[in-house]
């Protein structure tokens, strides 16, 4: 672009540049000043605090606190203002941030006082709708509020707050209600009917006796056993009766509202059940011991009876057969005529032995003891 110009011209196109530039900015200031002022103009915008208008008792009362902040204000009922009414609500509510030119709206109605009590039927509580305004500068120009019961139309003492206790010595029917003194209006409550029932003592309780019956004394180890509970007198309709069985072989107490229960002894020997009572919750009633003896069950009784009687069978007969084995007895002699004593050991000394003979085969004749034997051997030598 420079090429072919001198230093001089070159130096001349520069400073018209520079000056152009200049120009410019100073056509560009105006108009971010304007751009500035205008961002300025919005953020000089203000809103305001929404004044409380409750408890206000005119229209004269609403405009005096809404003019001043360029609000305006709209009742609800179409303009009407009834009789000893006050602003009851409004919209957007007491310190809340509005714009100036905009509306608050409100509702008029008659304040109202609600009497409660809580389930003691000694605690009461009144609530006032609306609730009363805190602001100082309002309440300066208003007595402070105050609160008074009255107890079966017995006005009570004048309280600072909504609160009070209080509790009727007499059975019957009470009625308590409520002033309050608020705003410099007097507000009475609705009425509540307090009954107090009549101070009726308990029932005496009478002497219970338990008892404790087994289907029988003597059990069987291993059997389901039944064990029953009586008791009398017989307590009053509804009550709540608790048995608990103790077995009395270290096994766990049994509870149950049922007079009857189960149980198994596991070991022979002598047990002491028992069985304690509870009437209502209260104390435990006691039985008497009963003394209960667990044996071994009838079948294994009848089988060790026959198991024995057959023992003793079997043994009877084996020593008969041994006895028989081990009686002395004449047998010939294999081999010769010889008669021979079997188990000669087996004899009993004594005056007289008496041996039994068994008797050789026919073709052995037997003879006297004595020369007559000696005559057979010799005979037999021959």
């Amino acid at each position: 672009m420079f090429k072919g110009m001198t230093a001089r011209t070159i130096l001349r196109v520069a400073v018209a540049l520079l000056a152009f530039a200049r120009i410019a900015h100073s056509f560009q200031q105006p108009a971010v000043a304007a751009q500035k002022g205008l961002t300025g103009a919005k953020s000089s915008v203000q809103t305001v605090n929404v004044p409380d208008l409750t408890w206000f008792s005119s229209q004269t009362q609403v405009d005096r606190a809404l003019q001043p902040l360029r609000l305006k204000g709209v009742v609800v009922q179409d303009g009407k203002w009834p009789p000893l009414a006050v602003v009851m609500s409004q919209s957007p509510a007491p310190g809340s941030q509005f714009s100036p030119g905009g509306q608050v709206t409100y509702t008029v109605g008659n304040p109202q006082a609600s009497l409660s009590v809580d389930k003691s039927q000694t605690n009461f509580a009144l609530t006032l709708k609306p609730r009363p305004r805190a602001d100082r500068e309002f309440m300066a120009t208003v007595p402070a509020p105050r609160y008074q019961f009255l107890w079966d139309k017995e006005p009570g003492p004048e309280l600072p707050a909504p609160y009070a206790s209080h509790s009727f010595g007499k059975p019957g029917e009470h009625l308590v209600s409520a002033i309050a003194h608020v705003m410099g209006r007097d507000l009475a409550s609705n009425t509540l009917t307090i009954t107090i029932a009549p101070n009726v003592p308990p029932a005496p309780v009478p002497d219970y006796v338990v008892t404790l019956q087994p289907e029988t004394t003597r059990l069987e180890s291993g059997r389901r056993e039944f064990f029953s509970a009586s008791l009398e007198p017989n307590p009053p309709t509804r009550s709540k009766v608790e048995y608990c069985f103790e077995w009395a072989d270290k096994t766990p107490d049994v509870c149950d509202r049922g007079a009857a229960a189960p149980h198994i002894y596991s070991i022979r020997g002598t047990y002491q059940p028992l069985v304690y009572v509870r009437v209502n919750g209260g104390p435990p009633i006691y039985s008497e011991r009963v003394a209960v003896t667990v044996g071994l069950p009838q079948g294994t009784i009848i089988a060790l009876i026959v198991g024995g009687i057959l023992g003793a069978l079997v043994g009877g007969l084996s020593a008969h057969k041994i006895s028989k084995l081990l009686r002395p007895r004449i047998t010939p002699h294999a081999g010769t005529a010889d008669l021979r004593i079997a188990n000669p050991g087996s004899l009993t000394k004594g005056p007289a032995v008496r041996i039994g003979c068994v008797c050789p085969p026919p073709a052995v004749t037997l003879i006297a003891p004595g020369p007559v034997v000696k005559k057979k051997k010799e005979a037999s030598h021959a």
